[in-house]
């Protein structure tokens, strides 16, 4: 987690789901002193599995910026979970940092001794999982449970194209 990001970073392309990529994402970031920048190539949706150091976890879909020189595999931006997910982040010297998603779970981060927290991240490959996860997506912004800003909204047929026919149900 990092309460300065822009966006979300990864620095692999591994998990990205294929026709998710959108290279107008492409971004330069400036990151510590003025002259330093992080060149991002576009971004794409992930399915990922974020554990907290309790072993609570969720399951989702985030869109992250791609860039091979970024300093750790997965960079969440704190903004973007409390102002976009509409999450929430705790920090105290009893239970340390933790993240509140807009579902009501509760994820306590690892902090390390320079005090940046981290969840353990598991990329999500099972395709039914996958489209799952898209079509909770779509459903909800269909009910209106929650404002757009807040759930990914994702193009339902290019999800098409990587599932095969019997799991295109799931759709």
């Amino acid at each position: 987690m990092d309460d300065g990001a822009t966006c979300n970073i990864t620095a692999s392309l591994d998990g990205a789901i294929p026709g998710t990529h959108r290279t107008s994402d492409a971004l330069r970031l400036r990151i510590g002193a003025k002259e330093s920048t992080l060149q991002t190539k576009g971004s794409a949706l992930y399915a990922l599995k974020r554990t907290g150091r309790d072993g609570s976890y969720e399951i989702g879909l985030w869109r992250m910026n791609y860039s091979p020189s970024a300093v750790a595999p997965y960079i969440f931006s704190e903004p973007l979970e409390v102002f976009e997910r509409r999450g929430t982040f705790t920090f105290d010297p009893v239970l340390g940092r933790v993240l509140t998603t807009f579902a009501g779970i509760v994820l306590p981060l690892s902090i390390t001794s320079n005090g940046l927290g981290w969840l353990g991240i598991e990329i999500i490959k099972d395709v039914k999982t996958i489209a799952k996860l898209f079509k909770e997506r779509r459903d909800a912004l269909l009910a209106g449970v929650a404002s757009a800003q807040a759930l990914l909204v994702v193009s339902i047929p290019r999800l098409r194209s990587i599932l095969s026919p019997s799991l295109q149900f799931l759709l």
